[in-house]
């Protein structure tokens, strides 16, 4: 008997090249054979990945640019979940996040995945935005952090009363399979690693 697939919503400000876009998308292909996948972007420009996205994935654009429009966003999002039968919300970084709390009802289970340590790269910057955290978030919300670091920190600030995991970026399996030189000829390897150093990385 066919079984229908269970709707799940994506939701991130854009599909710019970065750690959260580049998790997402890999995600996206993860679960494609799995769901029904629908995907919410909040910026028009700028979605650099949006050819890896797979081609089952229904698209939409939500504009948004600042707090103002939120309503405006929430109810959007709101109405996108009910004409679609969604029943789960996954959202990547801040604004997303916020935005799946206010549009879903108890009925959707929502998880928010933090990229960062929320306190430096929000709360602190923007008092809001700790106050719009700290309002939205239910213990029916499932938080997913890429370290235990950014775990704590949410913790610490918003206090965890519902699940919370911590779960490493995806490193695709395509990477695994090159292959590795026996021996090095030459007696030497040069190796060049780019990324974002700072603190928390270095620690944790």
């Amino acid at each position: 008997r066919y079984m229908e697939k269970k709707k799940i919503l994506h939701i991130i400000n854009s599909l710019e090249i970065g750690g959260a876009e580049m998790l997402l998308i890999t995600l996206l292909n993860e679960l494609e054979q799995h769901f029904e996948q629908h995907l919410i972007l909040l910026e028009e420009k700028n979605n650099k990945l949006l050819d890896k996205v797979p081609r089952g994935c229904i698209i939409e654009i939500v504009p948004f640019r600042s707090v103002w429009h939120l309503p405006h966003a929430v109810l959007r999002v709101r109405r996108y979940i009910r004409d679609n039968a969604i029943s789960v919300v996954h959202t990547q970084l801040y604004w997303p996040g916020i935005i799946s709390r206010l549009a879903c009802s108890q009925k959707q289970k929502v998880i928010n995945t933090i990229q960062a340590v929320s306190s430096e790269a929000s709360y602190k910057v923007n008092r809001l935005s700790y106050w719009l955290e700290k309002l939205t978030y239910r213990k029916r919300h499932i938080i997913i952090a890429v370290s235990k670091i950014v775990l704590d920190d949410f913790d610490q600030w918003i206090g965890l009363s519902g699940e919370g995991y911590v779960f490493y970026n995806l490193i695709n399996d395509r990477y695994f399979a090159v292959q590795v030189p026996e021996r090095v000829i030459h007696g030497q390897v040069s190796l060049v690693a780019v990324g974002n150093l700072r603190w928390q990385k270095i620690t944790n």
